[in-house]
């Protein structure tokens, strides 16, 4: 009887400690949620950017992106989004497109943060995020296949301050 209550009492024990392990990793994952900028939670998903990828239909990418639009229809050629942060930063999306094939040939993203500190504090989460995702970078250049690369740089000018992802 005690081997059976001792068992059983071993067998909860090990079922709590589970339960906290999960919880515990369920917390973290949150907390990083939680912790990454409004600027990496705008750029980052699925796909190379905002779960879209170079090859994918112009039509569903135009259908399905919830950012504002800031392109007309006298840019046939790029699909244009915007968005601001609570913190008044914007991130503007452009996906170039061939038309012939209704495919998105090119991703631009240019985030526009409020002063130089930011930037910097954005450019090394991005750079980690990127490095996470295709690996160690060359010079701010990532290999996300044979043909495509992606670009990280701080395109500051004066007192515009702006970081700009190419995906070629």
């Amino acid at each position: 009887m005690k081997k059976i209550v001792l068992s059983l009492i071993l067998l909860l024990a090990a079922a709590a400690c589970q339960k906290t392990q999960t919880e515990t990793t369920t917390a973290s994952t949150e907390l990083v949620k939680k912790e990454a900028s409004a600027i990496l939670k705008v750029i980052a998903g699925e796909g190379i950017v905002r779960g879209v990828s170079i090859g994918d239909s112009a039509t569903k990418v135009s259908k399905n992106e919830v950012l504002d639009k800031i392109t007309d229809q006298n840019e046939a050629n790029i699909l244009g989004f915007t968005h601001d942060t609570e913190a008044l930063e914007t991130v503007d999306v452009f996906y170039k497109k061939d038309i012939a094939a209704d495919t998105i040939n090119a991703i631009s993203v240019d985030v526009y943060p409020n002063n130089k500190a930011d930037a910097t504090k954005y450019l090394a989460e991005l750079t980690a995020y990127f490095d996470a995702k295709y690996g160690k970078n060359t010079n701010q250049i990532w290999k996300i296949s044979a043909k495509q690369n992606l670009t990280l740089r701080d395109a500051s000018q004066n007192k515009m301050v702006l970081i700009n992802i190419d995906i070629k």
